[in-house]
């Protein structure tokens, strides 16, 4: 009997929305004269998350039902994102079939840096409630486009924490040459991962390689998840196939999107530039790789000026730092001021995530 309600409130659902289809549009259907559920419960007051403040409950949110002109079951997704953004990187803080969700300060918190908001910043972020028709099996029905309620300011300000992304995992040939540790093929390995940073699916890290190598990429650290390899060079990963082969030793942005399996792994070297160096804006200074600690460093005369940090001689990957809080990102605007001149040792660290320098000044 519940699977027959399901399907008449489908077919109903589909006759209300077909009327503003065209026949060839493929896109999820927008259904005429739908209500969005009303968001309340944010709460008002600027919210100031501490540590010892992390597990209470910052505020309750509560929203109405969708109206789509039948009844329908419900699934939402309470989501957050920095004002301003039109919640284009909004990241869930969990989903439910109910009408309410109580919300921690350590939740935010963490979707907080997730965000990259800096911490003991007041920054006004927003809540929203994402609704769509479930089916059976908790199943999100996706040809009826969810329906968004409306937007929730709050202002925060947050502490530092660090956050445990979820991470793949690159076991081969070339751990113990590459001073990652005295096993090769251990997928346990911590310090061979790429990251999801962006809790979007799309996995990045900098792996070291000594030499030419064999490796591969599973999605938990055993041989027991997925294993994947891209051993025709396509730049697609399978679950099928002998190793993947790295041609030759270097320094590796290695990137994998784990929605569509794309893969890719860029070799680079690291080099300082900017009006602050002795090549200013058009010539690097080379950084140079410990192949023990993996980091980046080089020591040189910097005068008043602003300085940035770039792979490969080129534009294509570079970092500043906006926040000057000695994290690496990739902002506009993101120059690192230099204001005494002086002789400095410059260092990278990719080794953890967020990437991070440091300046000292000899």
């Amino acid at each position: 009997m519940k699977k027959n309600s399901l399907y008449i409130g489908l077919i109903a659902l589909f006759m209300l929305a077909i009327s503003s289809c065209s026949k060839d549009d493929n896109s999820p259907l927008l259904l005429k004269d739908a209500v969005a559920p009303e968001l309340t419960g944010v709460t008002t007051d600027a919210l100031v998350i501490t540590e010892a403040n992390a597990s209470e409950v910052a505020f309750t949110m509560t929203w109405t039902d969708p109206q789509y002109g039948v009844d329908m079951a419900d699934k939402y997704d309470v989501q957050m994102d920095v004002v301003g953004n039109d919640f284009a990187s909004a990241i869930s803080l969990g989903t439910t079939t109910s009408n309410s969700m109580e919300i921690t300060n350590a939740v935010i918190n963490g979707t907080a840096a997730k965000l990259k908001i800096p911490f003991a910043t007041p920054t006004d972020v927003e809540f929203r409630v994402v609704a769509s028709v479930q089916g059976e099996g908790d199943k999100t029905i996706t040809g009826v486009a969810p329906i968004n309620s409306n937007g929730m300011t709050a202002n925060i300000s947050t502490y530092e924490v660090i956050i445990n992304y979820n991470k793949w995992y690159v076991p081969g040939d070339y751990q113990v040459a590459s001073n990652y540790g005295k096993d090769n093929w251990a997928p346990e390995n911590t310090r061979t991962v790429i990251r999801d940073i962006n809790s979007d699916g799309k996995y990045e890290g900098y792996i070291y390689f000594a030499s030419a190598a064999s490796f591969k990429i599973t999605s938990e650290p055993t041989w027991k998840g997925d294993n994947y390899t891209d051993d025709d060079g396509d730049g697609i990963l399978k679950t099928d196939g002998s190793d993947t082969k790295m041609k030759e030793g270097g320094f590796y942005l290695m990137k994998v999107n784990s929605k569509n399996l794309g893969y890719s792994a860029t070799k680079t070297a690291w080099g300082v530039i900017g009006d602050a160096t002795p090549g200013g804006w058009n010539n690097d200074t080379n950084l140079t790789l410990d192949p023990v600690s993996h980091l980046w460093s080089v020591t040189l005369d910097l005068t008043a000026g602003a300085i940035k940090f770039r792979a490969n001689g080129e534009w294509t990957l570079s970092y500043g730092d906006i926040d000057k809080n000695g994290k690496l990102d990739q902002e506009e605007g993101n120059n690192i001021a230099i204001t005494d001149a002086g002789n400095y040792t410059i260092t990278l660290n990719f080794t953890t995530y967020p990437y991070s320098y440091t300046l000292v000044k000899n």
